[in-house]
């Protein structure tokens, strides 16, 4: 049974998943557990404000300037890859197909 989706449904749902990483990628990524294999998905308590910071949502303390980098330190096995750097990238081509985002990695011997 489909149920009809109305245009302002609509709109309200593309703005809430363009404007909230969280959003994002639970609805269009699919990062919920019960769509994924290892029954990993994400947690409101645990990646609404991880989510949040990346975006620079995430207010906290006396200064208000936006930084340039963020560091996340949370354990293995939290979808920081998958909501992170694969969410939030493809999230921002979505908003813009022109961007261009550079992805580096250094490993420390």
């Amino acid at each position: 049974m489909s149920q009809k989706v109305t245009p302002e449904q609509l709109k309200k749902w593309k703005s809430e998943t363009l404007d909230s990483l969280y959003h994002f990628d639970k609805a269009i990524l699919g990062y919920e557990k019960t769509t994924r294999p290892e029954k990993i998905g994400l947690e409101p308590k645990t990646h609404w404000d991880m989510c949040r910071f990346v975006e620079g949502k995430y207010i906290e303390g006396e200064d208000k300037e936006l930084k340039p980098f963020k560091l996340c330190m949370i354990p293995r096995n939290c979808l920081k890859t998958s909501a992170i750097t694969v969410g939030f990238a493809i999230q921002q081509i979505v908003k813009n197909p022109n961007i261009r985002i550079l992805r580096t990695n250094e490993k420390f011997d």
